[in-house]
């Protein structure tokens, strides 16, 4: 009895299966060459245009104007053959339609399909196959829909060429929609053509939306296997929304998206939409991208697939899709939720500005999301994309510990979120081990700056170096001696040290061994020598040559000329010696201060504790954040 009552089943399994199938293969498609088929458009008297279960296909003896060429370096760049656009006054409304995208019979490989179309009128196109389309211009709404019918389609399809949807190099004015009616439309279809891959490809295209004209721009791709949106520009005031959800199959090679790759596109829009279902998609590439707005997302997992996303066009763009539905949804009544606006500026700026600080549940959603991308760049040692998202998670949680503080003031709270700010400044949260050298430069010349108006220990001179160059110079205009004479009294206690040094020498060297008189001269020697030798080079340059009353009224101009550079050279040599001095001292003092000693008085000997105390904390900042990146 049961075996019978199985053999049953299994023959009312086989009946059914042939019966849908012979249901599917009902369809017939009628052929038109791409001239018929818009001969028909034209010849239409009602101002929509329908057509079902067609087939376009090329006639070479009148199709010529639809052959698509590309370039070999650039295949995505389909260009028309077609020298003069065609024009479609008449809205379009075409169901199961199939068209001949390429042929072989040729000698020669060629592509076909609609080039140069002007649609002044909505397009709408369900379960159309094939539609390649180039340097074409759509006036007015675009739909492209897929729904369960796509099957039976897809059943009558030859096995080549893979089925696809191909937009290159035209101008979207009012929208565009691409879209399934369900999750099961992707089984179903992929079930009919296995893994050959319906390819949705957008290349270079313009495509414009206006949210006061209820406009939408959406790519909703469950029904492909490959969505390509490269090199576009999508602009206006609507919202983008990118999604390839998975269909709801056990069969896992029929339910897989085989690639998202969105690449190299500006998206001057407030919101961009994208989502994708990473435990059921091979390969995303997302990058090169510009985004104007913000991206709301919703991923789980990055490293189940083979992802290549540039982290540098993400950040400070991320928001978490169900953590901004949990927050939206609740302010909404049943009437709202049919006509909201899920994303309209002023509740976004609420939610980032206050919901996603304030409420924790929201601020641990965004802060994972940001975390699984800094973990998926760290597993791929991108340090650079790595650091920005940190940089974001710890932006998040220094706005986070002031939102705290401010509920429950404590020192603890006030520390920690001030110390948060002071890394952010100096080091980008340790990131940037050059950040705080830079600080630290900045430290040292300002407090340099003060050092250099009050005298120190190591400048001998001081305030008074200044003023013993004019007493110099004054000294040699006013006396017969020459510059290097004048030179040589200012150096005379130096000299008469050495000189006291020789004679003591040659008084007492007479009695000693030759070897301290042999060793001790060349000290004498090199002790005077820079002092000589600096005299002998005055000697050779002095022009004065006397008072400066004495000299002839025809020379006094030249001379003049040549006295102030010379006191202007000096002077400038002065007041580097003093900079370098207060420099030397702002750098001791930061890095040491002082070796326990400073040099200095007055109200800068406390600043430079302070600068000290600056100096020890920008250094331990630089080291633990060089630490850090030596390690990451």
């Amino acid at each position: 009895m049961t075996k019978t009552i199985k053999i049953g089943a299994i023959c009312i399994v086989l009946c059914l299966f042939s019966f849908f199938k012979l249901a599917a293969q009902e369809i017939k498609l009628k052929e038109y060459s791409f001239t018929e088929f818009f001969q028909m458009i034209t010849e239409e008297e009602d101002s929509v245009f329908s057509l079902s279960n067609a087939f376009i296909k090329f006639n070479k003896e009148t199709d010529q104007k639809f052959i698509l060429t590309f370039e070999l370096d650039k295949p995505f760049n389909l260009k028309s053959a077609n020298e003069d656009s065609i024009r479609i006054d008449k809205a379009l409304e075409l169901t199961n339609i199939v068209i001949e995208s390429f042929t072989t019979a040729t000698p020669e490989f060629l592509l076909f399909g609609l080039g140069k179309v002007i649609f002044s009128k909505p397009v709408q196109c369900t379960n159309c196959i094939n539609f390649m389309v180039t340097q074409s211009t759509f006036n007015s709404t675009v739909t492209f829909r897929y729904n369960r019918q796509i099957r039976d389609l897809a059943l009558i399809l030859p096995p080549t060429p893979p089925p696809s949807l191909y937009i290159c190099s035209s101008n979207f004015q009012s929208g565009l929609v691409i879209s399934s009616g369900s999750s099961q439309v992707f089984s179903q279809f992929n079930s009919v053509t296995d893994k050959r891959n319906f390819q949705l490809t957008f290349f270079e295209n313009v495509i414009s939306a206006n949210k006061e004209k209820k406009e939408r721009v959406a790519i909703l791709g469950s029904v492909f296997q490959t969505i390509l949106f490269n090199k576009n520009v999508v602009e206006g005031s609507a919202n983008l929304a990118i999604s390839s959800e998975p269909a709801e199959t056990q069969n896992e090679s029929n339910g897989r998206l085989f690639g998202l790759e969105i690449n190299d596109n500006e998206f001057n829009v407030p919101i961009t939409n994208l989502r994708f279902d990473d435990q059921n998609t091979d390969l995303v590439t997302m990058k090169g991208n510009r985004w104007s707005g913000l991206i709301l997302t919703s991923i789980s997992e990055l490293d189940r697939i083979n992802t290549l996303i540039d982290g540098a066009s993400l950040s400070e763009k991320l928001i978490d899709e169900e953590t901004y539905k949990g927050y939206i949804l609740p302010r909404l009544d049943e009437m709202q939720l049919r006509q909201a606006d899920f994303y309209s500026q002023k509740d976004l700026d609420n939610y980032r500005q206050k919901q996603m600080i304030e409420d924790v549940n929201f601020y641990n959603s965004e802060v994972a999301l940001r975390g699984l991308f800094k973990n998926y760049f760290d597993s791929r040692h991108d340090a650079t994309s790595a650091n920005q998202f940190y940089i974001e998670i710890k932006d998040l949680e220094t706005r986070r510990l002031a939102y705290l503080y401010h509920q429950a003031p404590s020192f603890d709270g006030f520390f920690k979120w001030r110390i948060n700010q002071f890394l952010k400044i100096f080091s980008a949260y340790g990131t940037e081990p050059a950040k705080a050298i830079t600080f630290s430069v900045y430290v040292i010349i300002a407090f340099a700056l003060v050092y250099l108006f009050f005298p120190n220990h190591w400048d001998s001179h001081g305030k008074h170096r200044i003023m013993d160059r004019y007493r110099f110079f004054l000294k040699y205009v006013n006396r017969d001696s020459g510059i290097h004479e004048v030179y040589l009294e200012e150096q005379k206690s130096e000299l008469l040290n050495a000189e006291d040094f020789k004679a003591y020498l040659l008084e007492q060297g007479k009695t000693a061994p030759k070897f301290f008189m042999a060793t001790a001269m060349p000290l004498y020697r090199w002790s005077v020598a820079s002092t000589k030798t600096f005299s002998w080079f005055l000697e050779k340059i002095d022009f004065l040559k006397g008072k400066w009353s004495d000299t002839e009224p025809s020379k006094q101009g030249g001379k003049s000329f040549l006295l102030i550079t010379a006191f202007l050279i000096a002077l400038l040599y002065d007041i580097f010696i003093k900079m370098l001095n207060a420099l030397m001292l702002s750098i001791n003092t930061f890095t040491t201060l002082g070796f326990g000693e400073i040099p200095i008085k007055g109200l800068p000997r406390y600043l430079a504790i302070i600068q000290g105390f600056i100096g020890w904390f920008m250094l331990t900042i630089f080291s633990v954040s060089l630490i850090s990146q030596l390690l990451n």
